[in-house]
């Protein structure tokens, strides 16, 4: 009997172990971060350029809104426009709401924001099944030939939100795993409970078989 217990206790603690092996892929599987295209800092010359804000890293998350500001160098980069992409929602049918300061942005700063009005089931149909998204486009005349860099300047407020309108993205160097299902959780303590019982049953048993043969 003893020994079907530690058997019984080796093979769930190996179990154990699997499942936090695979909790801990899933959770660090999904950490979104955000990216430009082309990837800063690139060479430009005098002329018009598009810069593209991406979430990269979704693994089947969604976003659901940002609020974000990117610096740029005045004397290289004049800025002229952002163009909202349609994975949030379309603006005309009232899906989505976009905002951003424009022209009106203080220099060397540019302030965009959409707040998506769909359900997180409407927004996957959207997004998925891509790794990454477009946000914004940003247009700049180029004043010089030079190399020049775009940087996420983060904050108060500013970040990137996932599904359940939860952020994702607070700080691009460090971005938050997406929390694992409770269901897994909840099972993961079920297989760690059964050990410690089984463990304390074998223990009450060598101690009744010990008290015996005293």
């Amino acid at each position: 009997m003893n020994g079907n217990n530690k058997v019984s206790s080796s093979t769930q603690l190996k179990v154990l172990m699997a499942f936090s092996l695979y909790a801990f892929s899933v959770a660090a599987s999904a950490m979104p971060f955000l990216e430009f295209n082309p990837t800063a800092p690139f060479s430009v010359s005098p002329g018009t350029i598009l810069v593209d804000v991406n979430v990269s890293g979704l693994d089947g998350e969604i976003v659901s809104a940002y609020d974000l500001d990117v610096s740029y160098d005045t004397n290289v980069l004049s800025f002229n426009n952002v163009g909202f992409d349609t994975l949030l929602g379309d603006e005309f049918f009232f899906e989505v709401l976009n905002s951003d300061t424009g022209l009106n942005s203080a220099p060397g700063l540019i302030d965009f924001a959409a707040i998506s009005l769909l359900s997180d089931a409407e927004l996957e149909a959207l997004q998925a099944p891509n790794e990454s998204i477009r946000l914004v486009t940003l247009e700049f005349d180029v004043l010089q030939t030079t190399i020049t860099n775009l940087e996420f300047i983060f904050g108060p407020s500013k970040d990137v939100k996932c599904s359940n309108n939860v952020p994702c993205i607070v700080d691009n160097s460090e971005p938050i795993p997406t929390p694992l299902p409770a269901t897994l959780w909840l099972l993961g303590c079920g297989f760690l409970a059964n050990i410690l019982l089984v463990r304390q049953r074998a223990q009450f048993s060598e101690v009744a078989k010990y008290s015996a043969v005293s």
